[in-house]
């Protein structure tokens, strides 16, 4: 709440006790009679009141040196500006009604007098420490937040670091079985292995990437692997406007979908297990048909919950799996530019 409406309020609450107070005081058949210079100095001791209560939590504050306030902290603040308020003014105000003889003073107009400043200042100073609760909690939310999403953004970061060991230990691996059995293709597979390990690590700075250029690397690295596996698996592409490859995806998720499709399906020569990439509307769906490998690794599910963080955190929308006794499905959603 900005000052100029914390002012407006303020004024409007002080007119209105005055008008309250002049009714109470008006006798049934009487006129109301109102001092106009009584909401100017009702106004003043609402501002005061403000003032001291923004005051004691301010230095408290910095005095007990905490970050987050506690309940017993406004409490002190409550009281101590509570006490600052209302003794000082009720003596003042005595003083100027013995000096100029406004009011006869005794026990219960000293006691009226007390007490309506002290309402007068848990108005005005509740409302401040409200205010100040408020605030607090708004920050805190935002601190949260911050801290959330800076967790997120560092995971994401180890996540995409992650990815170079993984790729680097199941090409080498590939590359040496190739030098030993097929030593003219080693060389070709090296250049192609050079150029997708040159785009993992130039990607590794990026969030998103053009699904021009991820398909493009999705397609070298399946070419490795059909030169591993001897062309066990099929990769065809299906996009209908050139328009469409200029979405933004996730740098190596399409390669990670394929390493997921290889891992647990087996292919042959005689018989490639087709794998289709399509982009249907803002999604790029990878599909493929299940055919379970006798023997499978146990799994950690690092790869799809990598792309799982990945696609929340920067896509802003998960990755989405449908599985079926026969087919099975990664929709990895798209942004534009």
């Amino acid at each position: 709440m900005n000052k100029t409406t914390i002012i407006i309020i303020t004024v409007c609450f002080s007119f209105l006790v005055v008008l309250y107070s002049a009714i109470l005081q008006t006798e049934p058949e009487e006129t109301i009679k109102i001092h106009y210079d009584a909401p100017f100095w009702i106004a003043m001791q609402c501002f005061c009141a403000q003032w001291l209560t923004a005051k004691f939590h301010q230095k408290l504050t910095v005095n007990s040196n905490i970050a987050i306030p506690t309940s017993t902290h406004y409490i002190k603040v409550f009281v101590l500006s509570n006490l600052c308020f209302v003794f000082p003014l009720t003596v003042l105000t005595l003083l100027i009604e013995w000096a100029f003889g406004y009011q006869e003073i005794d026990k219960s107009h000293i006691l009226a007098l007390t007490i309506s400043l002290f309402l007068l200042h848990t108005l005005n100073g509740g409302a401040v420490i409200a205010l100040k609760l408020i605030e607090n909690l708004n920050f805190q939310q935002l601190d949260l937040e911050l801290t959330k999403k800076a967790l997120l953004e560092n995971q994401v970061k180890q996540l995409q670091k992650q990815l170079d060991p993984h790729f680097l230990f199941n090409n080498l691996n590939t590359l040496s079985a190739l030098i030993i059995s097929k030593p003219e293709m080693a060389e070709n597979y090296l250049d192609t292995f050079t150029n997708i390990y040159r785009y993992v690590f130039d990607s590794q700075k990026l969030e998103t990437i053009t699904l021009d250029q991820e398909i493009s690397f999705a397609q070298d690295y399946m070419s490795l692997l059909n030169q591993r596996f001897a062309g066990a698996y099929h990769l065809s592409m299906d996009y209908k406007r050139e328009l469409d490859l200029e979405y933004l995806t996730l740098p190596c998720s399409l390669q990670l979908a394929l390493e997921n499709v290889i891992k647990h399906n087996q292919g042959d020569k005689e018989n490639p297990l087709p794998i289709k990439v399509e982009i249907n509307g803002a999604w790029l769906n990878i599909h493929n048909k299940i055919r379970p490998k006798s023997y499978v690794k146990a799994s950690s599910g690092f790869g799809l919950k990598n792309l799982e963080i990945r696609s929340r955190s920067i896509l802003g929308k998960p990755i989405e799996l449908n599985k079926t006794a026969s087919d099975f499905t990664l929709k990895i959603p798209l942004i534009r530019p």
